[in-house]
């Protein structure tokens, strides 16, 4: 049996069979990144708690089915249209990130491409800069070409790329 690694999974709403089935799979390793729920967040509350299922309850979770899994964290860009909410859970989110299977922030970038996400964008990407850390850049399903195009522009700006 071949042996796998998926790098970019999400786990949250997937029942353990999902888990066995990987397993039998041959898949060893997962990095599952932050997402949206489905439905919009309504204090920093909700993220802390979702960041915190993510680092220990999915973590351990996979282990059940000899699965490793490492986690992405950060303020996805659906969920950068309310500020101050938004700006207030990144502030949030920095006493997550060297927890022990925190390996980046992710997914960071564009989703319907408005200002709030670019500014958290740039203020995740420092983020990671400051704390030495990999990104997950997302690009938007729809416009895919100008969010290509932003997202590059401001990779080049802070001399990323």
């Amino acid at each position: 049996m071949g042996r796998f690694f998926d790098p970019h999974i999400h786990m949250y709403s997937r029942t353990t069979d999902d888990y066995e089935l990987m397993s039998k799979a041959g898949i060893e390793v997962i990095v599952q990144p932050s997402f949206w729920l489905g439905s919009p967040r309504t204090s920093v509350g909700t993220f802390e708690d979702y960041w915190e299922h993510m680092i220990s309850f999915e973590t351990e979770r996979s282990k059940e089915f000899t699965i490793e899994q490492y986690v992405c964290l950060s303020v996805n860009p659906k969920e950068s249209t309310i500020r101050p909410l938004a700006l207030d859970a990144f502030e949030s989110l920095p006493k997550y990130l060297d927890r022990e299977r925190v390996v980046a922030i992710g997914e960071i970038g564009y989703n319907v491409i408005n200002d709030l996400e670019d500014e958290l964008f740039q203020m995740q990407l420092d983020l990671a800069v400051e704390k030495n850390m990999l990104a997950m850049i997302h690009l938007p399903h729809v416009n895919k070409k100008e969010g290509i195009e932003r997202t590059k522009s401001v990779l080049t700006k802070k001399n990323i790329l």
